[in-house]
């Protein structure tokens, strides 16, 4: 991997792992450029500068080989976007004349190779990333920008940007974590995990992918969840997915390329059939309460016990999220709370 951190506009022209982001995008790019614009944020316009670039070639997906005509067509609107019109941005050298035949050249082979995508390459590059690493023993809680739970279990690390772009919600798993998604019908919200994807629009599951693993699980305790392989299989068949719903689970087999789907022994206590039983409180002391919630998310939740020793409350929480749940009961004792180093606090 090439060392980008003096590049400038024309270096990313010439680079074909750069141009591939930009026409046809995969997990693992998005991953490393997302990462590296986040720790390079000097960089972003000289990307931007690229990008624009790209795109103004104004290339279309062909099915058949470029020709000569083709490349000095693409190569004229290429010198005609950095004339001395733009000459505030670019100025024109041996390295612009060069990187117009390099970018030509591979901007060909990609679209002869594969149909052109179009991600929200400006978004990412305007949208700073974040990456957690939970290196304690105990689960850590985050909020997304959307609204989303994340409990981040021991060994997990999980990337994701402050902001969401406009088409979707994106963020980038290694270890386990459980998810609880704001439904948002536009955007679909993604987990990407190695070469698999997890698709929902909101619900809450648990995902378990670590370094090393050979199994790949998720497990899902409301709404419904399609999992699948982006990995094209050896004989060229359609890559590997599975539909998921409430108290199901489904383990990647990677030496049969398929998922193996089954129920969960013990429903889970967030499931539909579970939450209206466990979650509903009448009279119900508050340590009674914070415990189950503790359990339910394998998250901490302080408090003073000594003056909600023998406050009671009376609510019915199932169909509510983590962070409302806890809303709704400090609305009943008048407190008030915060998501604090990964823990939740009531005071």
């Amino acid at each position: 991997m090439n060392d980008y951190r003096n590049y400038e506009a024309e270096d990313f022209l010439c680079d074909g792992f750069f141009i591939e982001w930009v026409l046809n995008p995969k997990p693992e790019h998005r991953v490393f450029w997302q990462t590296w614009l986040s720790e390079n944020p000097d960089r972003r316009e000289h990307v931007r500068k690229a990008v624009v670039i790209i795109r103004a070639l104004q290339i279309k997906p062909n099915d058949k080989q470029l020709s000569d005509q083709d490349v000095a067509d693409m190569s004229e609107r290429f010198l005609h976007s950095i004339t001395p019109k733009h000459s505030r941005l670019f100025k024109l050298s041996t390295r612009w004349t060069a990187a117009a035949a390099v970018l030509i050249l591979v901007v060909g082979t990609i679209l002869f190779k594969q149909n052109r995508q179009s991600p929200d390459i400006l978004a990412t590059t305007q949208s700073s990333l974040v990456k957690v690493y939970n290196d304690k023993q105990t689960p850590q809680l985050l909020q997304l920008a959307d609204g989303s739970i994340v409990v981040l279990k021991s060994r997990s690390e999980i990337t994701y940007p402050l902001k969401f772009s406009s088409t979707n919600r994106e963020v980038f798993l290694k270890g386990e974590a459980f998810f609880e998604v704001r439904k948002d019908s536009l955007k679909a919200f993604l987990i990407h995990t190695g070469n698999m994807v997890t698709k929902v629009l909101g619900t809450s599951f648990t995902v378990s992918a670590y370094d090393g693993d050979n199994g790949f699980r998720v497990m899902v305790n409301t709404g419904k969840v399609e999992v699948s392989n982006n990995q094209k299989s050896a004989d060229g068949s359609a890559k590997a997915s599975v539909i998921l719903t409430p108290n199901l689970q489904t383990v990647y087999q990677p030496k049969l390329s398929s998922f193996k789907t089954n129920p969960v022994s013990i429903p889970l206590i967030l499931s539909p059939s579970l939450a209206k039983k466990e979650f509903s409180f009448t009279n119900a002391p508050l340590p009674v309460i914070i415990k189950k919630l503790e359990q339910a998310y394998g998250v901490t939740i302080s408090y003073d016990k000594e003056k909600y020793e023998e406050v009671t409350v009376t609510a019915s929480l199932s169909k509510l999220p983590l962070d409302e749940k806890v809303r709704a009961i400090c609305k009943a004792i008048d407190a008030v709370y915060e998501f604090k180093d990964g823990t939740i606090s009531i005071k």
